[in-house]
């Protein structure tokens, strides 16, 4: 994490915005009132936050909250996960930070921050790109980095690509569209 401990309930600040964040807490209210959309894959991500799907999983992931003066943005979840590299026909399997969820609560969706005047989702893909890179073993040892984000998002989601495009991220063509959740689905990769 980065950012300056100074605001208990929002820990970490992302350096020149108003924007803080925090782990996700399942029992918090604000968990709770998530909601970013009714369409499909909005709904699946609300159902993931408000019924705190990251909690007891077998797996590990970074589960942020994002605020603004206060009030809740959206979260995020990035599981490290091995994928084929650089796409998905790719010869070798390689460390990304994947996203397997993010959403902003409907009322800052194109929002922008009042102090630095970025997209509020470029200041949350900031926070996570910013996330630590190291892989590490089983023992703690450094063996590697991430080499960059992933994230697979609803083909019909034209607002939410559009926005990944505008960070950076780009469709891996080597993957095709497939269908996941029940909705045709692409990933997206941005390298670091």
């Amino acid at each position: 994490m980065f950012g300056r401990n100074y605001n208990a309930s929002w820990p970490w600040e992302i350096p020149g915005s108003a924007l803080r964040y925090r782990p996700a807490d399942p029992s918090s209210e604000t968990t709770l009132d998530f909601h970013c959309g009714s369409e499909p894959w909005a709904q699946e991500i609300n159902d993931f936050v408000n019924q705190a799907g990251w909690v007891g999983k077998s797996y590990t992931c970074e589960a942020l909250e994002f605020g603004l003066n206060g009030e809740s943005v959206g979260f995020a979840f990035v599981l490290p996960s091995n994928k084929p590299h650089p796409d998905a026909a790719g010869p070798t399997k390689e460390p990304y930070q994947f996203v397997i969820y993010l959403g902003i609560n409907t009322k800052f969706q194109g929002g922008r921050d009042p102090k630095s005047g970025e997209r509020l989702s470029t200041l949350i893909f900031q926070a996570i790109e910013n996330l630590p890179r190291e892989v590490l073993d089983a023992s703690g040892a450094v063996v590697g980095q991430t080499v960059g984000l992933m994230l697979e998002v609803c083909e019909q989601n034209t607002r939410a690509i559009e926005c990944y495009k505008r960070t950076g991220f780009r469709k891996d063509e080597a993957k095709g569209t497939f269908v996941a959740h029940g909705l045709p689905s692409i990933w997206m990769r941005k390298f670091f």
